[in-house]
């Protein structure tokens, strides 16, 4: 418990500065999502059956004051991974919390997925033709 209430009370203390500047220059429309993956180590599991606690409800606490939106919190079924799925403001305070949480010791690893819409791939394959234009590996004739 000691662990997560460090890593909780770094986040807080985080919070203030990452959160002032992501509103500055990321308003919620151009907020990112993004998916943690986490593998739980022993040290994590062991927190959690001997202190009994809703981790989503303290993740959505912790993830406002940083100026994003918890989206989904879940734990998987026969792999024992965490998933959680949040809005963020910035890839700084993406990464903040990645090694924030991995510096707690109560995680094996914890990996962070830029998530991207359907409309966006879209729009990224469109910009391909250009790209293959200029690119010269793609024309070499």
């Amino acid at each position: 418990m000691k662990h997560l209430l460090t890593t909780f009370a770094l986040l807080s203390a985080f919070a203030t500065p990452l959160s002032a500047c992501a509103h500055e220059t990321a308003p919620a429309e151009q907020m990112r999502q993004y998916m943690f993956i986490a593998d739980i180590g022993p040290e994590g599991w062991q927190q959690l059956i001997d202190s009994p606690s809703n981790r989503e409800a303290a993740a959505r606490e912790s993830i406002s004051k940083l100026g994003g939106e918890l989206v989904g919190y879940y734990f998987g079924f026969g792999n024992s991974k965490n998933y959680v799925i949040v809005n963020l403001p910035n890839k700084e305070t993406a990464k903040a919390i990645q090694v924030l949480r991995l510096s707690s010791g109560m995680l094996i690893d914890y990996e962070i997925i830029e998530l991207m819409s359907s409309s966006e791939i879209e729009t990224i394959a469109k910009s391909m033709q250009k790209l293959r234009d200029v690119d010269d590996i793609q024309n070499e004739d």
